[in-house]
């Protein structure tokens, strides 16, 4: 029995927690300090990613552990049980995981398919629906036969699979890359719906807690429903943050003119559309940007959620009726003429 002084974090504890056989070497062993609180008998180790659900068929799913003790540990001594909490709490498939060791702070990830996983440690089957979709499930994390975590997501599934409750936490699906993560990585406060939050994914690496929205259309010039807009205007996208555009990204397409192509400058953030041919007068134009072909540069690549669609009427401000303004003055300087300009409003047709 020693205090190894290689951890500082680390102190001689009774496991379990208060235990007294009168056999010191026996009753104590070497874990995290915890003064003041309840000895930390069990490894911290912690489920601490999960992607159950993606657009179609399942077949990215994953769950990352992370290790947050100060220890090392052989995770031959582990396993993971997926757990179908609709009707209560029945394991549908336990998992044990491999003599590998996992080192402080370090992760290590289980995947149904590691062609569609990156940093995936261990691909077990089946490659599709590895992991049910909640309403509500849960994952289980083992320590031999003790439960040392349990994440319950769509709801709380039967103790002991429930930390606090999973109300609202939802993969929920619409995302190729988003997953439930524990927010700021590996905190655990024994509250699953606040513990864990939809994040970009990060197999095999810190999550990604910042907040990751996908862009959107922020600004359009025209506006939507601008009833004066020139022929010739250029059309303004700005989206909002930076984004990569591809293929066919934008539709011009007008009542009478039909559709138009556009040379495109700007970027990452604001575009440019220079309609190759201008629009008449007086027709409604409808402007189509494809969510589909618009990611933004951030992190995990995320598209707009929605095609974004806004409309503007043309107008040729030179076919309009006027009045010609004439602007009369004087220079009281010797030998001047009274002078009379012309100042049309728009332009000089007509005269």
């Amino acid at each position: 029995m020693e205090d190894d002084s290689t951890f500082t974090s680390a102190s001689i504890s009774r496991c379990p927690d208060g235990s007294d056989t009168n056999q010191n070497n026996v009753d104590f062993s070497l874990h995290a300090s915890t003064p003041g609180s309840e000895n930390a008998c069990l490894p911290a180790l912690v489920i601490n990613e999960i992607d159950y659900d993606q657009p179609s068929t399942d077949a990215a799913e994953f769950v990352e552990i992370r290790n947050n003790d100060i220890f090392d540990y052989d995770l031959s001594n582990f396993s993971l049980e997926l757990v179908n909490g609709s009707s209560g709490a029945v394991i549908y498939q336990t998992i044990a995981l491999p003599s590998v060791v996992l080192g402080a702070g370090d992760y290590f990830v289980v995947c149904g398919n590691a062609a569609n996983v990156a940093n995936c440690d261990l691909d077990v089957t089946p490659d599709t629906n590895l992991i049910q979709n909640g309403a509500p499930d849960a994952v289980g994390l083992l320590f031999n036969s003790t439960l040392i975590d349990a994440v319950s997501y769509e709801g709380d599934t039967t103790a002991p699979y429930t930390e606090g409750s999973g109300v609202g936490l939802v993969d929920d699906g619409v995302s190729a890359t988003e997953s439930i993560s524990r927010c700021l990585d590996g905190v655990d406060t024994n509250q699953n719906n606040i513990d864990l939050k939809l994040r970009s994914i990060s197999p095999g690496e810190a999550n990604l807690c910042a907040d990751d929205f996908p862009p959107e259309v922020s600004f359009t010039s025209p506006s939507d429903g601008t009833p004066d807009a020139a022929i010739n205007t250029d059309i303004v996208i700005d989206f909002s943050e930076d984004v990569s555009v591809s293929g066919n990204w934008y539709e011009i397409s007008c009542a009478t003119s039909g559709s138009h192509s556009a040379m495109v400058t700007g970027g990452p953030q604001s575009y440019t559309l220079n309609p190759d041919v201008d629009f008449l007068a007086g027709e409604l134009c409808t402007v189509t940007i494809f969510g589909a072909n618009v990611v933004d540069l951030d992190g995990a690549p995320d598209n707009m959620i929605a095609d974004h669609i806004f409309s503007f009427t043309s107008l040729d401000v030179c076919s309009l009726s006027y009045t010609p303004h004439l602007r009369y003055s004087r220079n009281w300087k010797r030998g001047s003429n009274h002078r009379a300009s012309y100042h049309p409003r728009c332009c000089s047709r007509g005269l």
